[in-house]
This record gives C-alpha cells, sequence and structure tokens, in this order.
C-alpha cells in the first residue's frame, strides 16, 4: 500500500511504519501541483524558508481554483514572504491569504502592497505576528489608498505606533472597500489614535474595528467616543486591554448615543468596574437620542453587584430594551461603589 504524506510531517513520523507500507514525501511543489485545483491551499506550520517559498511562487498562477492560501507560521521569512508576493501578482481567483508569524520585513510587505495593487482579488489578509514596524508598512499602506479589493485587513500582534497611525488614517479617507481593519495588541497610544480620528472620522466602508489591547487609557477613549459618534458605517467596536476606568465608560456611552450603527461594543479586560458599568448604562438611559441600535455590550472581566444585573435584566427604559450586556461576573454588593 503506497502512503503520501506530505513534507511538514516527515521529521514528526517514526520510521516503524517504513516496513509495514511504502511512504512517500511530497515536498512542498509537489505537494502544491497535486492540490492546484483545489479552493484551498493549506502550508500552516510548514517549515518552507525561502527556497521552497520560491519554487512555489512560480506554480501559484497556475492554481486556476485557489481561493484561500494558508502559510501561517511557515518561517518565510522576508525573502519568501517577497517570492510568494510576487507569484500571486497575476492570479486571479484567490480571496484569501494569511502570512501571519512569519518574520516578514520591509521588502516582503512593501511587494504584498504591490501585488494587492496588481492582484484586485485579494479580499482579506493576514499579516499579524510578524514584529511589524511603522517603517515596514510604509509602502504597504500607500498602496492601499490605490484601488484595490481588501475588505478585511489584520495586523494585529506587531509593534505599531504613531507613525503608522497618521499614514492609515490618510487610507481610510481614500479606500471605499476596507470593511474590517485589526490593530489590537500594537503599541498605539492616545496620539496614535488621535492621528487616525480623521479616517475614522470620514471613511464609509470600515464595519468592524479592533483596536484591543493598546495603550489608549481615558484619554484615548474619550477620542474613541468621538470616532464611535461621528462614523456611520461601524456595527462592531472592540477595545479590550486597554486600562480603561469609569470615566472612559462614559467618554464612549456619549459616543453610543449619537450612533445609529453601533450594535456591538467590546471593552472587557479594562478597569471600568462596577461603577464604570453603571455609568456606561445611566449615560445611554438619560440620553435624549432616539437612534441609539446598541445590541451588545460586552465587559468581560468586569465584576458587578446584584442590582446592575437587575437593572439590565429588568429596569432598562423601552429604548434600550434591545441592549444585552455580557460576560461580567456579579457579586451581591459593593461596600464602596467606587471599586
Amino acid at each position: 500500500m503506497n502512503v503520501i504524506k506530505t513534507f511538514h510531517t516527515e521529521k514528526e513520523e517514526e520510521n516503524s511504519v517504513a516496513g509495514k507500507e511504502s511512504v512517500k514525501i511530497l515536498s512542498p511543489l509537489e505537494y502544491l501541483k497535486v492540490h492546484r485545483y483545489d479552493e484551498e491551499i493549506d502550508f500552516t506550520g510548514w517549515f518552507l524558508g525561502p527556497v521552497n517559498a520560491s519554487e512555489i511562487s512560480l506554480e501559484l498562477v497556475l492554481c486556476s481554483n485557489i481561493v484561500r492560501l494558508l502559510l501561517a507560521n511557515s518561517r518565510l521569512g522576508d525573502e519568501g514572504g517577497k517570492a510568494i508576493a510576487k507569484g500571486l501578482e497575476e492570479n486571479l481567483s484567490l480571496r484569501e491569504l494569511d502570512l501571519s508569524g512569519n518574520k516578514l520585513g520591509q521588502n516582503a510587505i512593501s511587494a504584498i502592497g504591490e501585488m494587492i495593487s496588481k492582484n484586485q482579488t485579494l479580499e482579506k489578509l493576514n499579516l499579524s505576528r510578524n514584529d511589524l514596524t511603522d517603517k515596514d508598512v510604509e509602502v504597504f499602506l500607500h498602496s492601499l489608498s490605490r484601488k484595490n479589493a481588501l475588505k478585511d485587513l489584520d495586523l494585529s500582534n506587531n509593534i505599531l505606533c504613531d507613525q503608522f497611525a497618521k499614514r492609515m488614517s490618510f487610507v481610510l479617507e481614500n479606500n471605499f472597500v476596507l470593511e474590517k481593519l485589526s490593530v489590537s495588541s500594537n503599541q498605539l497610544e492616545m496620539t496614535g489614535l488621535q492621528a487616525m480620528l480623521p479616517g475614522l472620522r470620514k471613511n464609509k466602508t470600515l464595519r468592524v474595528l479592533n483596536i484591543s489591547w493598546n495603550y489608549l487609557y481615558d484619554a484615548g477613549a474619550e477620542i474613541l467616543g468621538e470616532v464611535i459618534a461621528e462614523n456611520r458605517s461601524l456595527i462592531e467596536v472592540l477595545a479590550c486591554g486597554n486600562l480603561f476606568t469609569a470615566q472612559a465608560a462614559t467618554c464612549l456611552a456619549k459616543g453610543v448615543a449619537e450612533n445609529s450603527k453601533l450594535k456591538v461594543l467590546r471593552i472587557g479586560q479594562n478597569l471600568i468596574r462596577n461603577l464604570g458599568a453603571y455609568e456606561f448604562v445611566n449615560v445611554l438611559s438619560e440620553s435624549s437620542s432616539p437612534s441609539i441600535v446598541l445590541q451588545m455590550l460586552d465587559i468581560n472581566g468586569t465584576i458587578v453587584d446584584r442590582r446592575f444585573k437587575e437593572l439590565i435584566e429588568t429596569g432598562l427604559p423601552e429604548k434600550l430594551s434591545s441592549l444585552k450586556v455580557v460576560n461580567f461576573s456579579m457579586v451581591d454588593s459593593f461596600v464602596d461603589t467606587n471599586r
């Protein structure tokens, strides 16, 4: 019996099977040729490196059915990532590309930007966990300002700061297709969000913004509240783990009260505490705006008292009847409501 095994399992398999069956190890290039007509090609976790990436890239234009190419954690490096990008420039079927965790550098990211401009089919791109800096993505962001099809961009878990935010604002002002953006787990501070503010105000296509696990603090929450109040396309905002306090909850609630589109707000793993939870609900309850459509407030990790639980279950005004507050923990009461 012949059993085909793929390149990435070669070091994981024991030789004990050799006496029972004939084993053929496929190289990455051979694997690609075998699966050339598949909609999904998954190299996740393969140790490809730049040499194998270069060989694969020459075949990618022939993969006329490929919709998803998954290359996460494949040790492509800068040159390998550049090769993959070059190989996809003339592919006419690809919709999703995962290049997360590959130690890509400026050359690879710039080549990916050029590919996006030429390809015109790629809709979802994951560049997370590549230790990308502001300089690394400079050319790439310029490419996003030109005509492209990209709707979903994940830049999470990098080391992006204020200069990135300034350029990203320009992208948001001039890009008319991007619907989902994740910049979570970077190094954005209040000044970075301030730099993004013009683009976030004017953009009319962005539906989901994930800015969790940065360093916004309450000053950043005030700016985020402005974004929520003035943007008319966002339906979900994720801002977990930004060291927000009860003051931040008030700022965000004021923004929500002015927004007629936002349905989901996730602000868990912050420091809003019981007081902040009350403040958020009170601001919405007392608002004269008739257009509040928020359906879910996620405050994961927040401890509230029984009175708050009863409030959101039975005591909300009619205009907030569709609001669900989720993922909190409860104690019977607090001695000090500021805790």
